[in-house]
């Protein structure tokens, strides 16, 4: 079908999978990451894509800071605020 999808399981997982989600899809359900899960995940993979789609999620305008900073380290925390400062002059 030409969709990636990344699986993996790690001491985040159950936390991740009890905070998800259901969504019906055709004839079945599927499970979506919370918005501050899914940026916890970026910040760990520390990928340059995900940078940008950190970037991209902060302009949908909903991330709460205080949801998120339980989920992450203090250094993954400033690489946020780095990522969160870049997106806001790109977006002026």
């Amino acid at each position: 079908s030409g969709v990636e999808i990344d699986i993996w399981k790690d001491q985040h997982s159950d936390a991740i999978a009890s905070r998800a989600k259901n969504l019906p899809l055709r004839q079945t359900t599927i499970k979506i990451a919370d918005l501050h899960d899914l940026i916890a995940m970026k910040l760990r993979a520390a990928r340059l894509q995900d940078d940008y789609d950190i970037g991209q999620i902060l302009q949908s305008g909903q991330v709460d800071e205080a949801i998120l900073q339980p989920l992450i380290t203090p250094d993954e925390f400033t690489r946020f605020k780095q990522i969160q400062s870049r997106a806001q002059t790109q977006g002026k």
